[in-house]
């Protein structure tokens, strides 16, 4: 039987239990370029690690959750974490909605800059952003290793590397970049998730490196699949200070 559609109303994702998040999630990204599944305390470790507002951010529901959008925030700068419309709801402006309403969000919480980043095989995500006023600023590449790839034993390490715990490392992390980092790879993120990352490698002598693994993402990307290159986009309203454009 064919269901009847229904007025969109969006609500803060704050008002829902965070099963509800985690599988209204799992849901609308099930056939994305990597599927994401998230249990409850992976959803949670994300909102941590990640600074989501929760109550800024926002499901969408046509009778049922239809479409989830997260708004991240630090000091006055926002970050979209994520957005996903269930695949029956899609092409009916539901995306659109929700990133006008996070639009909407970082004006009234005061932030400077909103930004994203974005597959370069989401051809839609990219014209939707665009029409909503985001602007690129550069091209990122993401490099993944699969776990048994990664052979930490001391007597397997290259020269002039040496096993550091992940949190020593961190410390070092401002002085080896001097671009600045996606909101996933900044220090804030990496500190509060920094027990995803126990241990990595120290560069001794003329070696500068700190190569830090990390596990994936919660829910992890499809092994099978090579990870797709995001590109970095940010916007703002008429009158914002813009963000530093740093280039790779």
């Amino acid at each position: 039987m064919k269901r009847q559609p229904h007025a969109v109303e969006l609500r803060p994702a704050a008002h829902y239990e965070i099963g509800e998040l985690a599988l209204l999630l799992n849901r609308a990204y099930a056939d994305y370029y990597f599927p994401i599944w998230l249990d409850e305390a992976r959803f949670l470790q994300m909102c941590r690690e990640m600074d989501i507002d929760l109550q800024a951010s926002v499901v969408a529901t046509a009778g049922e959750p239809a479409g989830i959008a997260f708004l991240s925030r630090r000091a006055r700068r926002g970050w979209v974490s994520g957005v996903g419309v269930l695949p029956f709801y899609r092409r009916r402006g539901i995306g659109s909605a929700m990133l006008r309403h996070l639009q909407q969000e970082a004006r009234q919480l005061g932030l400077e800059s909103l930004r994203l980043e974005v597959l370069v095989q989401n051809q839609g995500g990219l014209t939707l952003y665009r029409h909503l006023g985001f602007r690129w600023q550069r091209d990122l590449l993401t490099l993944s290793l699969e776990p048994e790839g990664f052979n930490a034993h001391p007597h397997a390490l290259p020269d002039h590397f040496v096993p550091m715990e992940s949190i020593r490392l961190l410390e070092r992390h401002v002085a080896l970049h001097d671009v600045p980092q996606p909101w996933v790879r900044e220090l804030r993120s990496l500190r509060q998730g920094s027990e995803t990352a126990r241990t990595g490698l120290h560069g001794t002598g003329d070696r500068a490196g700190t190569p830090l693994p990390q596990s994936p993402s919660p829910g992890g990307a499809d092994p099978g699949r090579p990870a797709p290159a995001p590109a970095a986009w940010t916007w703002g309203s008429p009158g914002w200070r813009r963000c530093p454009v740093g280039a790779l």
